[in-house]
């Protein structure tokens, strides 16, 4: 079974990078996600996160 290539994370409530970061790293640890692309609505600058890309890959 192929790792896809991304996975994108809808998220339910606005959520702080703070609150996802220990599980990216874990995942990072184990599921070999390399890299996390945040995409915040241009107008949303209050530090919440609306979607988390994570790209697998080297």
């Amino acid at each position: 079974m192929r790792k896809p290539t991304s996975v994108r994370v809808a998220m339910s409530y606005p959520t702080c990078w703070e609150e996802i970061y220990p599980a990216w790293l874990e995942a990072r640890e184990f599921g070999a996600p390399i890299s996390a692309h945040v995409s915040v609505p241009p107008s949303y600058e209050d530090g919440f996160i609306r979607f988390l890309q994570v790209t697998w890959g080297r």
